[in-house]
Parts: structure tokens; C-alpha cells; sequence
């Protein structure tokens, strides 16, 4: 059976000045919750053998995993989702949201 791989990874903060920032790491607001999404495209039709996420604990609640375009998800009509685009992190507040009032929007 064939099998391959494809890596879906969020732009990071880049600075060609900064190592650091070789790793593809992002900035996020650290004093309350926030949010971030962004999407990826796979190139040909398959079935998902395993699906890995590579996350910090200390800083990182919950992440979804849909099959899905922004549109289908209607994203394009829910602009507060998108104060500063995607992967962009925004904190909840900002969007007017607590924790649980996001996740019941994503997931409706």
C-alpha cells in the first residue's frame, strides 16, 4: 500500500537576524487564552493513517483537526474569527469569547 507524508505547519514568526526564529515558532499572548488557526491543503485524495501534533503542554490546551474549507466552515462569514487573519493568535476577549463560547462556535 502506498503511504506518505505531509506536514501541515502555522507560518511562524521569521527574522532572518534570529536563529531563533528558525524553528518556526510564533508569539502568543501568555496573560489569557487565545486562539489561532490556519489551514492546508492535501494534494491528493487517501485515508489518514496518523495524524501527530506537536504542541507545548505548559501553554497549549486543545487543537481540532477538520476536514474541511474555511467557506464550508463558514469562516468567511464570522469575521470576528478573523480579527487579524489566520494564523494570527488573538486572544479570546478580544474576539469576545470565554473558552467554552469558541469551542461550541467551532464545533457548531
Amino acid at each position: 500500500m502506498p503511504l506518505s507524508s505531509r506536514f501541515f505547519i502555522g507560518p511562524g514568526d521569521y527574522d532572518p537576524e534570529n536563529l531563533l526564529s528558525y524553528v518556526n515558532t510564533f508569539s502568543a499572548p501568555n496573560d489569557e487564552p487565545s486562539f489561532l488557526w490556519y489551514t492546508g491543503k492535501m494534494w491528493t485524495d487517501g485515508t489518514l493513517v496518523r495524524n501527530k501534533l506537536h504542541a507545548h503542554s505548559s501553554s497549549f490546551y486543545k487543537a481540532f483537526f477538520i476536514a474541511a474549507t474555511p467557506e464550508e466552515l463558514g469562516l468567511d462569514e464570522k469575521p470576528y474569527i478573523m480579527i487579524d487573519g489566520p494564523s494570527i493568535p488573538n486572544r479570546l476577549s478580544d474576539m469576545g469569547f470565554s473558552n467554552d463560547e469558541v469551542l461550541t462556535l467551532i464545533l457548531s
